[in-house]
Order: C-alpha cells, then structure tokens, then sequence
C-alpha cells in the first residue's frame, strides 16, 4: 500500500486551538492502537500493518477543553511500500457540535486518502501471512492438553468441596437434631421428678425402744467380819 496522507480537518472555536495528529492500526473501527512515532499528516505503511486497517486521529485542544475525532478506516494493509509522493488530499471534515462552552468544534478529521490496492499476489499473500503470524507470538502447542487437564482437576476439586460442604452441612443438622431432642428429654426427667416429688406423703419413722437391763455378774466370796480366837 502507498504512503497514506490526512489533514487536520477544520475546527472552529475560541481560539487559540492547537491540533495533534496521529495515526492508529486497527483489527475493527473498535479496536485500534496508536502507531508509535507515527504523528504527522503522511504515513508509510510497514510489514507490522499487514492485513490491518489504518486511521488518522486528531485532537484539538483550547482554553475550553478538548475532543478528538477519528477518520475512518483505509485498508486492509496488503503489501508495505517505502516513502513516496502523496497520493491525495484526504476529505476535509462535516459540521458538528462542540462539547462544552468555548471548546472547539469539529464534525471529523481529515481522512486518508490511499489509490485502490492491487490484487494480491501470492507472494503478497505469503508475506501477509508471515506478518501475521509473527504477531501472534509464541505458540504453545501443548496448550490444549494443559487446558483439558486443567479443566478435568478444576471439575474434580469443584465436586470435592460440593461433597465437603454438604458434608459439613449434614453433620451440623445432626448436631442440631441431637440438641433438640436431649434437652426434650431432659425437661421430661425434670417435669417426672417434680411431679413424683409433689405427690409423694411423708413417713413418720420411729426409733425402737430398749430397755437397758444392768445385771451383776457372780463374783467369788467375800470375807464378812467374824470374830477371831485368841
């Protein structure tokens, strides 16, 4: 593809407004990245924007804030080109509304302006490709295996937590259960125990009686005074 060339558009507001310009590859009108270094009104495509798409945006700043408008999309890239003359002034912008009190308005930048591209070649195609793939990076080749084995362990810890958490949950609904019907059991003994209590009579008891008889047992003979011979 040609060098591409865009204008700064034609903003109106309170001046002064300065204007930068840059340019931007993009996958889709969403999903673009800036070029780096790339920030005058002409580029040259290079091998990195192969079977990308590019655009030209423009920012415009003054005392009053700042907006941006996009150009759309030139591509896609098929073949890089070194430096060459312009191919043509890109369309100048719309009318549109500004976005605050003072702050330029714009209705879109200039956009680039490319001659159509030629059909691709096969070496073209093979260069596109090359380019392509080279973007892709590493590629690990056992990175499906690792993933089925990842997914397989994350299935079979994701069942073991599920059996211990109802695991947990079982055993505490038993405790609960336990708890419930011994402290039934035990207001039961406790109610029996008062009503036994209340409805038993008391016994009088009495101590038996005994007669402690003292009796002397027989001793030897004792002497008794008596009258001696002289």
């Amino acid at each position: 593809m040609p060098p591409l060339t865009a204008s700064d558009g034609t903003w109106t507001g309170t001046p002064p407004i300065a204007l930068a310009l840059r340019w931007q590859r993009c996958t889709s009108a969403v999903a673009c990245e800036d070029v780096p270094g790339a920030t005058g009104t002409m580029y040259a495509p290079t091998d990195a924007d192969l079977l990308l798409s590019l655009r030209v945006v423009v920012t415009a700043a003054n005392p009053g804030g700042a907006v941006e408008a996009a150009s759309a999309l030139a591509g896609p890239v098929m073949a890089a080109a070194g430096p060459g003359p312009p191919s043509g002034q890109g369309p100048g912008p719309g009318d549109g509304g500004g976005t605050g009190p003072g702050g330029p308005d714009t209705g879109g930048a200039g956009g680039p302006s490319t001659e159509p591209p030629a059909s691709l070649t096969a070496e073209d195609a093979i260069v596109a490709l090359k380019g392509t793939i080279d973007r892709l990076g590493p590629v690990n080749m056992m990175a499906i295996e690792q993933f089925d084995e990842l997914e397989s362990r994350h299935e079979f810890l994701t069942t073991q937590r599920k059996d211990l958490v109802d695991s947990i949950a079982a055993t505490a609904d038993a405790i609960r259960r336990i708890d419930e019907t011994s402290q039934a059991r035990s207001r039961s003994a406790e109610e029996g125990l008062r009503s036994a209590a209340s409805c038993a009579t008391p016994m009088r008891t009495e101590a038996p009686s005994r007669t402690a008889r003292i009796s002397r047992r027989p001793g030897p003979p004792r002497p008794s005074n008596a009258s001696t011979a002289s």
